[in-house]
């Protein structure tokens, strides 16, 4: 039988600390619900270290998306997208050839000079030079080429049939720093969303979630980084059991996180008693939360009934 909906079902015995006795006993909704309480409650479920951590990683994706765009213009790959939706032509002879490797591919630089052809341009007598790349030796020293070049800066120019980026695969490279931006972004703002889910659904098993009683079966002991400095902390997944009835359906879980709680807890699953905590009979999730509110102010010594003392610290 569900003890969530059991009125035959004894109250939880009385806590040695009032105020946690008064809060498992209560009728719901809690609406008074002690602030020492609610804050171990989002401790456990929904700690502080998720919003900080989603905050600075949109912090992050923003200085990301400000570097690229205001670094974008001087990015090879982006000229010569430019050049090839707008340039200009003229004839430029090829001043030198060298090739370059590196651990993938043999790459040839081609220097060059021209003058900017067209009418009132203020650059018309003046020689310009310029770098480009190819991955062929194409041309050849004082060879004439056509240059390609932007008419609003002359300075951006290639050989025609060059690039100005040294390595194809630079653009590959591009776009994937610039979608890191975006996803940090996204990445941040889901972070958010899921905190604030989180710190919602805490507060509604705080203010209407059943008492039931269980026993402690199992623990996965894990780590978590947590807060600015992402120290690693320890994390206690204890799974439980219902006492009082069979042919639950449901798994129940209490997620602790403090040594003094490890302890309480184990000394419950070692002694085969059982302990109180708040679940949500209603959900329809596999995998059920347990505040396990007994545990979260346990400071005494491990007594033969799983039960010690409780203090607000």
């Amino acid at each position: 039988m569900n003890p969530a909906v059991d009125s035959s079902l004894p109250p939880p015995p009385a806590s040695s600390d009032a105020e946690v006795a008064a809060f498992l006993i209560a009728p719901t909704p809690r609406r008074d619900i002690p602030p020492k309480i609610a804050r171990e409650a989002h401790a456990q479920l929904a700690p502080t270290s998720i919003l900080s951590g989603s905050i600075m990683t949109i912090v992050f994706g923003i200085l990301i998306i400000i570097a690229m765009l205001v670094m974008a213009s001087r990015f090879a790959v982006l000229r010569d997208a430019a050049l090839t939706r707008k340039h200009e032509t003229a004839t430029g002879v090829v001043l030198s050839v060298e090739s370059e490797t590196n651990r993938k591919a043999t790459v040839y630089k081609f220097s060059f000079v021209f003058t900017p052809a067209g009418a009132g341009s203020a650059q018309v007598s003046e020689k310009i030079s310029g770098v480009c790349y190819a991955d062929e030796s194409r041309w050849k020293k004082d060879e004439q080429v056509v240059i390609e070049y932007n008419p609003e800066d002359a300075t951006i120019a290639r050989i025609q049939g060059s690039r100005l980026r040294k390595f194809a695969t630079s653009s590959w490279f591009f776009l994937f720093c610039g979608a890191t931006g975006p996803l940090m972004l996204g990445a941040g703002i889901w972070g958010i969303r899921r905190f604030f889910k989180l710190r919602a659904r805490c507060r509604w098993l705080l203010e209407n979630g059943a008492v039931g009683e269980f026993l402690v079966v199992d623990v996965d002991i894990g780590r978590q980084e947590q807060g600015r400095d992402q120290r690693a902390i320890l994390i206690y997944d204890f799974q439980l059991e219902p006492a009082n009835w069979k042919d639950y359906k449901h798994s129940y879980s209490s997620r602790l996180t403090k040594e003094n709680q490890y302890d309480y807890a184990e000394a419950v699953r070692r002694s085969k008693t059982t302990t109180f905590g708040l679940y949500d009979p209603t959900g329809t999730a596999t995998k059920r939360q347990v505040l396990m509110v007994e545990a979260w102010f346990y400071t005494g010594p491990a007594q033969a009934n799983g039960r010690g003392s409780w203090r607000y610290e």
